[in-house]
């Protein structure tokens, strides 16, 4: 409960979607990179306490699956993982690298499904199988709105609550949080 705590402490309300809080993670390699094994396992059982105490979900953004070091921990304690990928040929081989790392770490790949952002010259579908993985769902290219959520570009609420991107993000959060709701449900009923 001490992490659930903590947590919380340090998480900000959206102004915008009240409901949404925002944990800040690190923001370079470097700080990344200063976590121990030990520290990534405290934050996977304090995401997972937050998440059963007070009934919110985390949404995790681990970046380049390019170190040994990571947040390893975490992943394993998700529910769900989503590799993310553009249809494009050099980011499906990324991909299919990130893929191999996945099931490597977690031991299967039960829990990943892919996300296309973007178009390109496959469609979603073409990526998801060159991947062997489940489609979760795709997201728009829309740089206005990347620009104001990544480099705090200035758009408005209202832009941005219109933009293509956060309409197709509302819409894919929905149908995982359905999704995983009903996962929830069986396992219990199973277990």
């Amino acid at each position: 409960m001490q992490a659930a705590t903590m947590v919380a402490q340090h998480a900000v309300q959206l102004p915008e979607q009240p409901q949404v809080w925002l944990v800040p993670g690190v923001t370079t390699a470097a700080q990344g990179a200063s976590f121990t094994a030990e520290a990534w396992e405290r934050l996977a059982s304090a995401l997972y306490t937050s998440s059963v105490s007070i009934g919110r979900d985390a949404l995790v953004d681990a970046g380049r699956l390019v170190t040994e070091r990571g947040c390893w921990p975490v992943l394993r304690a998700a529910d769900r993982v989503l590799l993310a990928v553009r249809p494009s040929v050099r980011s499906v081989h990324a991909a299919q690298d990130a893929k191999q790392r996945l099931r490597h770490e977690l031991g299967d790949l039960s829990k990943v499904t892919a996300l296309v952002v973007g178009v390109g010259p496959y469609s979603a579908g073409e990526v998801a199988k060159a991947l062997d993985l489940p489609l979760a769902g795709t997201l728009p290219y829309d740089r206005t709105a990347a620009q104001a959520l990544s480099d705090g570009a200035v758009v408005s609420p209202k832009t941005l609550q219109r933009s293509a991107l956060l309409r197709a993000a509302s819409s894919l959060a929905k149908t995982l949080t359905s999704s995983t709701e009903a996962s929830r449900v069986a396992e219990a009923v199973a277990g």
